[in-house]
């Protein structure tokens, strides 16, 4: 059987499928603690390639409203998962500190 192909962001280097999943382990163990709702570890599934995000990115990929995402990135802000801030204009930027931890030892950005 043939490995299926990966849909991943460019990078310098190419990786294989293997190296993603064995990069990607840790976020799936994560996703599956059972002090994390169904609603954030949803959130985070969608986010899965996405290092930085908006709202707005998330809102668009679910059926939940904003309240309800809003609601699961707190969530995933206290578990350490995710983390925001604000720019010069006071809006809320939002960083995936799982993808980053996970992906930290293949070289991605």
């Amino acid at each position: 059987m043939q490995t299926p192909q990966l849909n991943r962001p460019q990078s310098p280097a190419p990786f294989t499928p293997d190296e993603w999943l064995a990069a990607l382990d840790p976020y799936l163990v994560r996703l599956n603690e059972p002090d994390l709702s169904a609603k954030a570890a949803g959130i985070m599934l969608k986010l899965v390639f996405s290092p930085q995000f908006t709202i707005n990115n998330v809102v668009e990929r679910c059926s939940d409203g904003r309240t309800a995402v809003r609601h699961g990135l707190n969530e995933l802000v206290e578990a350490g998962l995710v983390a925001r801030s604000f720019d010069g204009d006071g809006r809320q930027q939002w960083e995936n500190l799982l993808w980053q931890q996970c992906t930290a030892g293949v070289g991605v950005k």
